[in-house]
């Protein structure tokens, strides 16, 4: 029996939610940057410094292709004009956990769920543990 852990679309409805309310800029699924370098550069200038999303390489390692549901954490880019504690609960009111709120780092998206809808079913083996970072 395996957890069932957050889906990556879940993820970006909170980072849609946060569009909607804050303003904070995101990129829609098919839109990915390929790394955090491009996709800073693309942001649009009337976002300013109000962004938050992750990247192709960063979706690639950690979401399970079939299912998306994540199997590694997923780190967002963000800076100066988002406010953590909005993002976190926001993250929270889904049953999602967000670690970080130091400018120096991006913010760690958690794939297990902490929402009690995390029972078990089907079988399947646990992903191998996330490399070193």
């Amino acid at each position: 029996m395996r957890k069932l852990n957050v889906k990556v679309g879940e993820v970006l409805d909170v980072l849609e939610s946060l569009l909607i309310s804050h303003g904070y800029f995101y990129y829609e699924i098919n839109e990915l940057p390929c790394c955090t370098s491009c996709g800073l550069y693309a942001v649009p200038e009337e976002y300013g410094s109000k962004y938050l999303f992750f990247n192709q390489q960063m979706y690639d390692h950690a979401v399970n292709p079939e299912t998306g549901e994540m199997v590694y954490d997923i780190w967002l880019a963000w800076d100066k004009d988002v406010d953590f504690e909005t993002v976190r609960q926001a993250f929270a009111a889904k049953g999602i956990t967000v670690t970080g709120g130091d400018l120096n780092q991006k913010i760690c998206v958690k794939p297990e769920r902490n929402d009690g809808l995390n029972e078990t079913r089907g079988s399947g083996t646990e992903a191998s543990p996330a490399p070193v970072r």
